[in-house]
Order: C-alpha cells, then structure tokens, then sequence
C-alpha cells in the first residue's frame, strides 16, 4: 500500500491540474500563418439579352456602346420562356467570354496598381444578375475585405480555452479589435483545417448560441459600365474605383463583436415558420396600412 501512495498522488495532482485548466481556460491554441494570397471569386450572372439588327447601321450612325458586348445576341424572338432560356443558353458563348475577360483585366489592373502592404484582398468580381433582362445593362460587383480575416489557413484549433480567449487570439491574428461580451464564458475545444478566421469565428460562436457583428472589415461595391463610354475608360474607373475603396478598408480599425442570441439558432427557426404560418391567415396590408419596405442592406460584413 506504501508503494501506490505517490502513484496515486500524482494521479490526483493531474486530476487537479486538468479540472483547473478546463475551469481557467488554460488551454492551447493553434493558428498556422494564412495563405498570403486571395484568389478571388470570379463570377458571370445572368447576362442580358438583346435581338440582332436586321440591317446594317448606316454610314455616319452612332456607334453600338461598348457595352453590347456583355449582352446575349439572339437573332430572333423565342416564342415562350422555355425557349428564351435555350436560345440564351446556346448563343451565351462570346457575352460571358466577354465579361470574363473584362473582370480579368480589372482585376489584373488592381493587382498592378495596389501597394504590397496593403491590408486587404478582392473577395470576389461577378457581373450581371440573377435575371436575363431584355436590352439592360449588366453591373459589375466588386467584393473586398481583409486578407488576414478572409485567407483560408491550414488549420485553426483550441483546445480547453475560454469562448472569449478563443475570439481575443482570433480577432488578434485577423488584425481586428475584440469587444468582449458580459455574459457565461464557457470553455471550448475546436479545430478544422484549411479554414479562415471569419469561418472560424462563426462556426465557434454558432455552437454556443452567440453571433457576432464584424465591422470595417468589409466593402461591396457596384461599377456601372452604362456611364462611361469606352471600355477602357470603365476598366479604369473601375480599378481607381476598388483601390479607393481598398484604402478606406486600410484606414478603418475594424472590430469582432460577438453577441448573445436571444434565442438559439433551432428555436429561431421553429418560430419563423410559425410567423410564415401566421402569415398566411392574416390579411394583406391595404392602402391605409401600406406594406413596410425593407432596410437597406448592411455593407459592414458580407451577408451569411
């Protein structure tokens, strides 16, 4: 019995020591350096669509816009909706090379123009919309944020550490501001590989019922190809458009804010179909009691 005395001392004394570090959060975190390179999103919509002329311009015409090139031409009218997506879908082929070429060249422009210490990365460039229309005009949307916070990693992991020590070294490392929350801080283990911060901090906070609002991290801006006239000077404006944007994102201090739900993320979606149930048995709003129109979009973080 003398002899397992210190083994089972020792056995004790780890106990104590385990249960301290899970109480105190006195865990380990792992955070490898982020890929130093965003390779953005490049995207092509639904492009618009337009008839081809019967006949030829006549000499001294005004030119077609440059910005024809981004339209679908189709050489006649389709009889249904079927058949203007089949015949969209067959004669597509020059508009989206078009427009590939063009986020191409803009990205290629802001890549050449930028400085090396800059802070921020192209998210991502897509043009057109969610719709064909007939003889409009596609935009070009244009997504930046911070490198640190959006550049995937090859593995985030902690383990037995406090929800705000985990935000704090996330929030650290994506050169962000940390407001901690006054609520429960409960201890945690994650870990996931090739992973970004932003991903990171949303996954760790949705398990234990938080949410967050990050701000000054993030910027979408829309190019309208419409106002300029040659392809060149948009190509321009558009590149001096995304640089300007990418300085102010160099000269916020953004902040990770994490914020208690009111109600779990399961209970939120019980009760939403509830309302839509509900929904349905109430009238529509008449004259007198006009439907509200929705807020403006919030271009501080990128939608979830």
């Amino acid at each position: 019995m003398a002899q397992s005395y210190p083994a089972a001392r020792i056995l004790f004394t780890l106990s104590v020591l385990a249960l301290l570090s899970i109480l105190t959060g006195c865990g380990t975190a792992k955070l490898t350096p982020p890929n130093e390179v965003i390779e953005p999103v490049i995207r092509v919509n639904e492009l618009p669509w337009r008839l081809k002329a019967k006949d030829p311009p006549k000499e001294g015409a005004e030119a077609a816009p440059w910005h024809d090139e981004l339209s679908v031409e189709l050489d006649v009218l389709p009889g249904d909706a079927a058949g203007l997506k089949d015949a969209i879908d067959q004669h597509r082929g020059p508009a989206y090379q078009a427009a590939q070429a063009l986020i191409k060249e803009i990205q290629g422009g802001v890549e050449k123009s930028r400085k090396a210490d800059t802070r921020w990365s192209i998210l991502a460039i897509q043009v057109g919309g969610a719709k064909a229309q007939r003889n409009s005009i596609p935009t070009v949307t244009a997504e930046l944020g911070l490198t640190k916070l959006y550049a995937r990693r090859p593995e985030i992991g902690f383990e037995n550490v406090t929800l705000e020590q985990a935000m704090l070294q996330l929030a650290q490392q994506a050169g962000l501001k940390f407001a901690s929350p006054r609520s429960v801080n409960p201890v945690l283990s994650w870990r996931k590989e090739n992973v970004s911060v932003i991903e990171a901090v949303d996954a760790i906070l949705n398990l234990h019922g938080y949410g967050r609002k990050i701000t000054g991290s993030y910027v979408q801006l829309a190019l309208a190809p419409g106002q300029f006239k040659t392809r060149q000077e948009f190509v321009d404006g558009a590149v001096q458009s995304i640089l300007n944007y990418g300085t102010g994102l160099d000269r916020n201090v953004a902040a990770l804010m994490p914020m208690v739900r009111v109600k779990p993320a399961e209970t939120e979606k019980k009760d939403d179909k509830d309302k839509e149930k509900k929904k349905t048995d109430e009238p529509e709003p008449g004259p007198s009691a006009p439907a509200p129109k929705p807020p403006p979009p919030d271009l501080s973080e990128p939608p979830k």
